[in-house]
């Protein structure tokens, strides 16, 4: 078959590619035509493509099937093609639904890749870590900042700036490897109770092991507790002189949620049954915290790991970094999405309002609300993911299509066929 390459138009910011001329060959080598948009944005040269045997081409009418990363425009949608991207419409979300009835009208198939899981729900085809990644060095630039602006306390910190500024993963860790040293020999406190700052990482999935990674990288600047427990327990003990300059924990979900009848957690009736909980801090974890990072999935059945009424309890905050980036979800303080030039405003806890729209200063904490990413390192997400999508392409652009003959996992995430919504996802017309 024959597989066309978008050239990404949902922002200037948007970098990457689903497949890197490495995977190129490989579907070149096997037989397959390869068709690759032009792109002076994409990380990867036209010319990198073209070497690796692909067709640098505008016109993709040829295509069996055509992969992006995010949405196409409406008016490029072709007729009679498989398309794989993220959608964003599982959610009935109003703004795609103009794209999703393009593809209806043009008797297209439409696969999704957020929607491509394992037996255990686990997604296979994900930039997940590297949201976790990109978002945590952000947070920690931006922390840097605050306390300078806010407090006058020129830190480590200074020294980390967004993702976006390396030109590969591992020019930013030693980045932040280079502050976590200096945090080690120099410990730094926060400037109003003089105790270590707290990060708190709501989620243990794949963008909280990315995060993770990056507070990994401070090295003897940074301590992870084993738990919301052990946390509590520090700062009960005390800090001594030589006490890290910041700890970590994990929050999992029966940190942040208790069942609304006094019975103990089950995480099986939780996922089953989410209306019977409530928000609930376990160990008073929240009032310790200094920066947020969300990585936790969220959606309307369950509840926020920040609404807005439980702000004045989290007296230490600093900063959070909605990895989730549900607007009006988990965090509720998230207004608006925020891009990679200007990844931060400030937010008033007593107004529940902006207080600065594109700075981390001024309010009581910064908001991070990056919606894309994975796109600060785009080089080495887009590896990630062309590596997890390659051995499902070329099914994808088999002649003719037939989800009966894909594997499970394509099938379920399959959104349309040939320009009607699946059984699976036929409620999104309801939610319209």
């Amino acid at each position: 078959g024959t597989i066309g390459v978008l050239a990404e138009c949902y922002g200037i910011w948007e970098r990457r590619s689903p497949l890197t001329p490495k995977h190129v060959a490989g579907l070149v080598q096997g037989g397959h035509r390869v068709l690759v948009q032009p792109s002076p944005r994409r990380v990867f040269r036209d010319a990198e493509f073209a070497a690796a045997g692909a067709e640098v081409t505008a016109d993709l009418s040829d295509c069996d099937a055509v992969l992006g990363v995010k949405q196409p425009a409406v008016s490029s949608v072709l007729p009679k093609t498989t398309y794989a991207f993220f959608s964003h419409t599982i959610k009935a979300q109003a703004e795609n639904m103009p794209l999703l009835d393009a593809l209806a009208a043009q008797e297209c198939t439409l696969v999704d890749y957020e929607c491509i899981v394992g037996p255990s729900g686990e997604r296979l085809v994900a930039f997940g870590e590297y949201a976790g990644l990109a978002g945590a060095i952000g947070a920690l630039s931006a922390l840097g900042q605050r306390l300078l602006v806010e407090h006058g306390v020129s830190s480590p910190l200074l020294g980390i700036a967004p993702a976006r500024y390396y030109g590969t993963l591992v020019d930013a860790l030693k980045a932040v490897a280079r502050a976590g040293e200096a945090l080690r020999r120099n410990p730094c406190r926060d400037p109003v109770d003089g105790k270590p700052f707290v990060v708190s990482f709501v989620g243990d999935g794949r963008v909280s092991v990315g995060a993770q990674q990056v507070f990994d990288a401070l090295g003897g600047g940074a301590r992870l507790v084993d738990d919301v427990g052990a946390l509590a327990a520090r700062f009960e003990r005390g800090f001594a002189d030589d006490a890290p300059s910041f700890l970590g924990v994990v929050v999992r979900r029966g940190d942040r949620v208790a069942p609304r009848d006094g019975s103990r957690f089950d995480a099986a009736d939780y996922l089953a049954r989410p209306e019977r909980y409530a928000v609930s801090y376990a160990d008073d974890w929240h009032a310790k915290t200094s920066l947020l990072v969300n990585c936790a999935y969220w959606d309307e059945r369950y509840p926020r790991a920040l609404p807005h009424d439980r702000l004045p309890e989290f007296a230490r905050l600093r900063g959070v970094a909605d990895l989730g980036c549900d607007v009006g979800g988990s965090v509720e303080c998230l207004e608006r999405t925020t891009t990679p030039d200007l990844p931060c405003y400030s937010y008033d806890a007593a107004k529940r309002a902006v207080a600065s729209p594109d700075t981390a200063s001024g309010g009581d904490f910064f908001v991070l609300g990056v919606d894309i990413l994975p796109a600060e390192l785009p080089r080495e997400a887009s590896q990630h993911f062309g590596d997890a999508l390659i051995g499902l392409v070329p099914a994808l652009a088999a002649e003719p299509p037939s989800i009966r003959a894909w594997p499970a996992p394509l099938a379920a995430a399959t959104i349309l066929e040939k320009g009607a919504l699946t059984k699976p996802y036929a409620y999104v017309d309801e939610l319209r």
